[in-house]
C-alpha cells in the first residue's frame, strides 16, 4: 500500500477551519467608510438580489431536468434503444447525465 499512496511532505493537516470575522477581511476602498450595520444591510440587499435573480432560473432548470428524465424513461418503453441502435449500457450513460444535476443540488443543500 505504501507504493500506491506515497507520503506527501508538502501537505499540512488542518485541525479546524479558521473563522474570519468582518474586521479581519480586507474591504474594498468603496466600502471602507461604512460601519458594521451599513455593511450588514448591504450584504442582505445583495443576497436578496442574487436570490431573486438566480432562484427562478435554478427552479426552471430543475423542472426541465425532471421533465427530461421522465421523457427519456417514457421513450425507452416505446422503443428508443431499438430506434437509435444503442445498448442498455449506452442508454444508462445517457440517463446518468440527467441525474448529475440532481446529485449536485443535494450536495449544495447540505452546506
Amino acid at each position: 500500500m505504501d507504493d500506491i499512496n506515497p507520503a506527501k511532505d508538502n501537505v499540512k493537516y488542518v485541525e479546524s477551519a479558521i473563522d474570519l470575522t468582518l474586521q479581519e477581511l480586507p474591504l474594498p476602498e468603496e466600502l471602507r467608510h461604512l460601519d458594521r450595520a451599513a455593511i450588514h444591510a448591504l450584504d442582505k440587499k445583495v443576497t436578496k438580489r442574487l436570490d431573486m435573480t438566480l432562484l427562478p432560473v435554478v427552479v426552471l432548470l430543475f423542472l426541465l431536468n425532471i421533465l427530461d428524465r421522465n421523457n427519456i424513461a417514457n421513450a425507452k418503453t416505446v422503443g428508443l434503444p431499438k430506434t437509435l441502435h444503442i445498448t442498455n449500457e449506452q442508454y444508462n450513460n445517457c440517463l446518468m447525465i440527467f441525474y448529475v444535476g440532481c446529485k449536485h443540488s443535494i450536495f449544495i443543500r447540505r452546506f
